[in-house]
């Protein structure tokens, strides 16, 4: 796999969906050279569902990029409900 010359293009914060009344965002990397028919990559950052965003994976969203990949770099979000006769949690990657 070769390193494609050129700038990557980063699309940030495109709108990926909602959940109740917040935006769920996430950025995504395009390879400098246009193709169709593109491999990806889906870049989820870690954090426990505690910490972390999207931005910590930044730098392998552009180095994949530049090796031909598309990358979208998705926000990870938990929910945790705490019901007392029923405890679970809700988790949500988008």
């Amino acid at each position: 796999m070769k390193i494609q010359e050129g700038r990557v293009s980063i699309l940030e914060d495109v709108l990926i969906g909602k959940a109740g009344n917040r935006d769920l965002k996430g950025d995504t990397f395009l390879p400098p050279k246009e193709e169709k028919n593109r491999p990806a990559i889906l870049v989820v950052h870690g954090g426990g569902w505690l910490e972390g965003d999207k931005t910590q994976l930044r730098g392998y969203g552009i180095l994949l990029s530049r090796l031909g990949f598309v990358c979208p770099d998705l926000s990870l979000n938990c929910w945790v409900t705490i019901d007392l006769v029923t405890p679970h949690n809700t988790f949500e990657t988008f």
